[in-house]
């Protein structure tokens, strides 16, 4: 069965659909537009379930009540792999805010091996009091790991909040390089500094 979505500000109707995919010994989940382009994603898991349940509580949050779960096909498969090779996919936006949209792309920037504080992140964007809202943004990016906000810390360099877990972040900013010491990043690894 095919459920459609109607995005209420463009009125086209859109399918999704959620494709789990084995790399590795893990479960990568992928949602996908009927135009390819990435909804929303799981980190690597054992826990299918649970992953495919984060997917929806993602998608409920964009608006998208109605998906369908289908087996990986040869484009959910090249997302997966894009996503944890660091190469480049194209990533739907619909449903965010401008300014929501303005910080993921900033944050997907951030190269493997460095951080940015949520400041920093505001500061670019031209504001250095939206530190709060990029904070909280992070705790429900619908695209960890494509959007690295693992990587985004606090200005005082310790790692803050992770939907997945302090310790699951602290593992994944090691295996990128990162130094932490006593809980905080090591400066070297800081990016920019914000205002």
């Amino acid at each position: 069965m095919v459920y459609l979505n109607l995005d209420l500000e463009t009125g086209i109707a859109m399918v999704i659909s959620v494709f789990p995919c084995r790399v590795g010994d893990k479960w990568l989940v992928v949602a996908l537009d009927d135009q390819g382009r990435l909804f929303a994603n799981s980190l690597p898991s054992d826990d299918l379930q649970g992953s495919v349940g984060r997917i929806a509580q993602s998608l409920r949050r964009r608006g998208i009540g109605n998906f369908e779960v289908a087996s990986a096909n040869l484009k959910a498969k090249s997302v997966a792999c894009a996503i944890l090779q660091g190469d480049d996919f194209e990533i739907a936006l619909d449903g965010l805010s401008p300014l929501a949209a303005s910080v993921l792309m900033r944050v997907r920037k951030i190269p493997k091996g460095t951080v940015a504080s949520y400041r920093d992140i505001a500061s670019e964007l031209g504001n250095p009091g939206l530190a709060r809202f990029v904070g909280n943004l992070m705790s429900r990016n619908p695209f960890p790991f494509a959007v690295p906000c693992h990587r985004v810390i606090r200005s005082d360099m310790s790692l803050g909040g992770f939907s997945y877990g302090e310790d699951e972040k602290r593992r994944l900013l090691s295996a990128e390089g990162v130094e932490i010491a006593n809980g905080r990043v090591r400066a070297r690894h800081r990016l920019v500094r914000g205002t």
